[in-house]
């Protein structure tokens, strides 16, 4: 059949019946039948038998063609009279008659396809040229709006027919064919990809905007469980759906809108925020939020979309998706969350419940992202050790609750122990940290809390010393199971892992324990704590994870200050008694002491409270004899002229308390050392002490550290008193000399004469000075003269030129203090080292710093100290380095 061109306008009907168009084709008229052959010639009562032709069905063909297509063609543009909807029954006929047959029926179908497309070209889609260019996000609401108008008028145009055939099935079949081939037309007509993307982001902004409008945090929170909903605009989704728009396509778009949604809008609200309060997991609350409200709404859009109103969602599948949309967002803030921990339990639940519920590559991903962060945000030069380590110890436990297997920890905990073995300081923060003190309140005190890690120190005193390491495999044990299947090569499988264990797993044993030799030493001689319970069990706590063997250099510091302890309560027992008390005797205690003994705590809470604990061992060491755990009364006791003539007496006659540590040169690290002249006070004491030490062990002779020497003072001045406790002795020596007879506070004193009168350096009277000014003791009366603070509203002006003096020596390290009193002979044995074995850099294990380390005790310096060391060297003309510095050699 030839296709018809179209005609500007219908012509008069009965002119068309007449003068046909020529693109149609006039039948044959019936008026000039076909009559046949005789079907039995002279038969009696025979009649003529007229069977219909080819020719006559042809011609039958051709006019209702002609009927038909001339009804059916369309008129230029899109008015309501594109099409001459009133038909004659001739049109009825003419149709019925084409959709009876099935070629006809296609050959109908195919021209008025190329109709309604020829005229689609023409007259439509140039209205329909905004989709040629990107639509603005802000755009999408009313060009889906235009699109729908157009396309609904041109569809209606189309598909009208005139009058109601939903009781012609032949022709509803046939218009539902020419619907279904003109939503194909639309789509390849248009930019199929950018009508996908557009109804994507339009449908996210729906969804967006309704669950904005219907949000109650507050009534959500109240209630336990968010209630916020979606209402999509379901007239907007019939009708794209009815003018083609849904469908398969239309799936597509809301697919990828509903997973931009989950992704973000949908979990990132504060119905489902980290749970601050009760350290919850929210997912529980995000489960119940999908299958009441989420998926109710969207199967009721996508049922309107797609046309299917049968169509099942699977429940699961979005449950999961969600999750994972969640469990991803928290995963991206992990390092945030480990910050702060225990606080943000709650959301390391959440991720917990995400891991276990997905498979194995999200436990790859967190641990990828958490390496990631941890790179960026806390490795670094910025960042100190303390505060490297705390974050490690944060990452141990959060590790442990998202995995208790410890899986997950060992591989994220490789870049932080890596980071924390090259740093110089880590062993020396950790070993202070293991020694700092832990009040009733979990506050942390330490000599210098900017060296310790508080997290560490509070575990250490939470930790248990029966931990038994079970790396090595006990065949007698009845548990054990394999390590798991995802496990890496470092895996250590130990259910007894503590966060101590995984702390003291950082380095060497060797190097460990000769870092915490160096603190554990300082540590005991600062100390004023006469029991040792806390050393003790930290030593023991240490035993249990170590090898036992190299710890006997730490036992043998313990056993040092408990006979110090022992022999100060023989040499100077203890005078401090509550006043207004009656103090027991001697004679009271052997009183109190049964004929058939008695444990010494027993006997001990008869006098608590009356008498201090080491008078009381005094005592009861004079009047009592020891065996089998029990104290019998001792017959023979001293006399009173010999307990006059004792140290004790001299020290009450001094009106000090005065006490010694001893300790044994070869097993502790080396002490700083500093000459000055002690109060004479001091002197007869010392002289006193050593007599005794000398009759009680014998040969043995003390040598006085005063560099570690301390002393608690207490300052009475016009207005105030000053107590200071534990400051170094040469700060104490200092402030002394300014109450001694011979000091005119009139005049003052000047460094100079401060310097020889007490035979100190320069550098430590500058700094004692610093001290004492800062502590409002002392002032500078005059320029280099200073003299006491007697009262805080004494007016006192500013010199500024000696001040800033003083302000250099303020803050002098001690390790730099020790580091330039020995530089003589660590310069020597450095000399020694680089004739002996030639060039060698500073870093390194077998460079100088590290060389130094395993052979001289108690060296803990650092890579910059030795720079410092070498350069003064190189001033001297000993020692020389190449052109880049990283190699040393002897001139």
């Amino acid at each position: 059949m030839a296709a018809t061109a179209l005609r500007p306008a219908h012509g008069d009907d009965i002119f068309s019946s007449v003068f046909p168009p020529k693109d149609h084709t006039t039948p044959t008229p019936e008026a000039t039948p076909n009559i046949g052959t005789l079907a039995s010639p002279g038969g009696a009562f025979g009649g003529f038998d007229i069977p219909n032709n080819a020719a006559d069905e042809a011609a039958k063909l051709n006019r209702a063609w002609s009927i038909a297509t001339r009804f059916l063609t369309l008129s230029a543009g899109l008015t309501e009279q594109s099409r001459n909807s009133t038909h004659s029954p001739d049109v009825d006929h003419a149709l019925h008659f084409l959709l009876d047959s099935p070629s006809a029926r296609k050959d109908l179908l195919d021209w008025y396809m190329h109709e309604v497309s020829t005229h689609f070209r023409h007259f439509i889609l140039p209205g329909l040229s905004f989709w040629q260019q990107a639509i603005p996000v802000d755009k999408t609401h009313d060009v889906f709006s235009k699109t729908v108008q157009v396309l609904r008028k041109a569809q209606d145009v189309y598909l009208n027919t005139g009058d109601d055939y939903e009781d012609r099935h032949d022709l509803q079949e046939f218009m539902t064919h020419i619907k279904q081939d003109f939503h194909v037309l639309v789509l390849n007509s248009l930019p199929r990809q950018r009508i996908q993307k557009t109804l994507a982001s339009y449908l996210f902004q729906s969804m967006k905007s309704s669950l904005k409008d219907s949000s109650n945090p507050e009534k959500c929170t109240k209630s336990g469980r968010c209630q916020c909903h979606i209402n999509l605009d379901l007239d907007a989704l019939t009708e794209l759906h009815h003018i083609g728009l849904g469908g398969s396509h239309g799936q597509r778009a809301f697919a990828h809108a509903l997973h931009k949604f989950i992704e973000g809008p949908a979990t990132e609200r504060r119905c489902f925020q980290v749970d601050w309060n009760h350290h919850t997991s929210v997912i529980a609350k995000l489960r119940t939020w999908v299958e009441d409200q989420f998926m109710p709404s969207v199967q009721q859009a996508v049922a309107t979309l797609t046309g299917e109103s049968t169509i099942e969602l699977p429940l699961e599948q979005f449950m999961s998706a969600a999750v994972s949309s969640f469990g991803r967002q928290r995963v991206s803030a992990l390092f945030d969350y480990v910050n702060s921990w225990p606080a943000s339990e709650g959301a390391i639940l959440d991720i917990r419940e995400y891991i276990n519920a997905n498979g194995p590559g999200e436990k790859v991903q967190l641990c990828s992202s958490f390496t990631d962060q941890i790179q960026s945000r806390l490795l670094h030069a910025g960042a100190s050790t303390t505060e490297i380590l705390s974050v490690y110890m944060n990452v141990i436990s959060v590790f442990k609750l998202l995995d208790a297997r410890g899986v997950l920890l060992e591989k994220v905990a490789i870049p932080i122990r890596s980071y924390l073995r090259n740093r110089e300081d880590t062993v020396q923060v950790i070993a202070a940290s293991l020694l700092a003190e832990v009040d009733e309140n979990g506050e942390v005190h330490a000599h210098d809390l900017e060296k310790i890690c508080s997290d560490i120190t509070i575990e250490i005193a939470n930790s248990t010393v029966d931990a038994q390491d079970d790396r090595l495999l006990n065949w007698d044990d009845m548990e054990w199971v394999p390590d798991p299947i995802d496990a890496g090569p470092n895996y250590k499988s130990s259910r007894s892992d503590d966060i101590v264990g995984y702390i003291l797993g950082l380095f060497d044993a060797d190097d460990f324990i000769k870092a915490l030799a160096a603190a554990f030493g300082e540590h005991l001689i600062r100390s004023s704590d006469t029991e040792l319970v806390k050393e003790l069990r930290l030593v023991e706590l240490l035993k249990s994870r170590l090898d036992a063997s190299k710890l006997q250099q730490a036992e043998v510091m313990l056993k040092d200050m408990r006979d110090s302890v022992n022999l100060n309560r023989r040499i100077n027992p203890t005078h401090h008694m509550p006043q207004g008390a009656p103090k027991p005797t001697p004679k009271d205690v052997q009183a109190a002491l049964p004929e058939d003994g008695i444990t010494v705590v027993s006997l001990w809470e008869r006098f608590r409270g009356r008498m201090e604990r080491q008078e009381f061992s005094a005592a009861l060491h004079l009047v009592a004899r020891h065996r089998n755990g029990l104290y019998f009364p001792k017959r023979a006791r001293l006399s009173a002229e010999a307990m006059r003539d004792s140290p004790a007496a001299a020290s009450e006659e001094i009106g000090l308390h005065f006490g010694a540590k001893i300790v044994s040169g070869c097993f502790w690290p080396q002490l700083r050392d500093l000459n000055f002249a002690v109060p004479d006070q001091i002197k007869q004491h010392m002289a006193h002490y050593e007599q005794a030490f000398t009759a009680i062990s014998g040969q043995r002779k003390l040598e006085w550290k005063h560099g570690a020497g301390s002393a608690d003072i207490k300052l009475e001045f016009e207005d105030r008193v000053v107590e200071e406790n534990g400051i170094e002795e040469w700060k104490a020596t200092l402030v002394d000399a300014f109450g001694l007879p011979t000091y005119d506070n009139t005049m003052g004193a000047s460094v100079a004469e401060l310097q020889s009168s007490l035979q100190m350096d320069e550098d430590l009277v500058l700094s004692a000075l610093s001290y004492w000014i800062g502590k409002k003791v002392l002032y500078e009366k005059s320029p280099g003269k200073f003299a006491v603070l007697e009262r805080l509203d004494m007016h006192i002006e500013q010199v500024e030129d000696t001040q800033a003096d003083l302000e250099m020596f303020e803050e002098i390290d001690p390790e730099t203090k020790l580091l330039r009193e020995n530089a003589l002979m660590y310069q020597n044995f450095i000399e020694g080292m680089l004739r002996n074995q030639g060039p060698k850099e500073i870093s390194g294990m077998l460079g100088i710093t590290g060389m130094m380390r395993m052979v001289l005790p108690g060296f803990v310096h650092s890579d910059d100290d030795v720079k410092w060391l070498l350069d003064e060297m190189e001033g001297k003309g000993k020692v020389k380095s190449n052109a880049g510095g990283t190699l040393w050699a002897v001139v």
